[in-house]
């Protein structure tokens, strides 16, 4: 299983909280990666902070995250399945784009918004501790 992580509010600005999950991910088997819409010298700095090799920069495409077509760019750069990767992410726009190419995805909902569906996300967590309790139920 690949956890994909958005960078811009949800690995970066960096947390303590973020630093322990990616860590605690890794120590239990799970693959890391990251896909983002910043530019790519931003991007190359926070993967580097926490050791992310797998990560694409939609700057990089002529794709936004809304596109499916950019999740299907990252998965045939790493030779991932959809239904092996799981994306955390802010936007629920964004998520759904991922889930239109088979990701599951899990929204980071920090600001605790009332979903507009009850399929708006395979997963919501209001925080990073949250995910591990998820990934502990389901993976």
């Amino acid at each position: 299983m690949t956890v994909i992580f958005d960078l811009y509010n949800v690995l970066y600005p960096y947390s303590e909280d973020a630093e322990f999950v990616v860590a605690e991910l890794r120590a239990r088997g799970f693959d890391v990666a990251a896909i983002s819409s910043m530019a790519p010298s931003l991007v190359n700095e926070i993967v580097q902070k926490y050791g992310i090799e797998k990560v694409l920069s939609a700057q990089e495409t002529p794709y936004s995250k809304r596109d499916p077509v950019l999740y299907n760019l990252f998965l045939d750069k790493f030779g991932l399945k959809a239904d092996e990767c799981l994306l955390v992410d802010d936007s629920l726009e964004k998520l759904s784009a991922a889930k239109k190419v088979g990701m599951k995805i899990c929204w980071l909902n920090v600001e605790n918004e009332k979903p507009p569906s009850n399929e708006a996300a395979d997963y919501i967590i209001s925080s990073f501790k949250d995910l591990l309790k998820k990934i502990n139920q389901t993976f």
